[in-house]
């Protein structure tokens, strides 16, 4: 069998910030840690991997909020991650994908 290489240049890198927060009671994904917004934390450490990042958002955040990397808005509401993650490989639909969590910085 042969094994498949990506390089870092094909790899698409997905945050995953929408979700209700409402456990959090405030938008998990501008969290701070050492004055670093949970998003950016994961954005950082994606890019080391990837080309390009996009962040998975729900419509409120994306009517609410500018972010400095590109959004895909979530188009299945109240699906949870699954959702989420359709959304994104309907969007990008040519490259391999790699995605995160915001919420798990560590």
């Amino acid at each position: 069998m042969n094994d498949i290489i990506l390089s870092n240049d094909v790899i698409v890198g997905i945050i995953l910030i929408g979700g209700q927060s409402s456990r959090m009671g405030q938008d998990k994904a501008s969290l701070e840690i050492n004055s670093l917004p949970l998003y950016k934390i994961a954005a950082q450490k994606l890019l080391r991997f990837c080309h390009q990042v996009y962040l998975s958002v729900n419509k409120n955040q994306h009517t609410k909020n500018t972010y400095e990397y590109p959004s895909i808005i979530d188009q299945y509401e109240a699906q949870g991650p699954i959702g989420a993650l359709l959304s994104c490989m309907q969007a990008i639909e040519d490259a391999p994908l790699l995605v995160l969590a915001c919420d798990m910085p560590f």
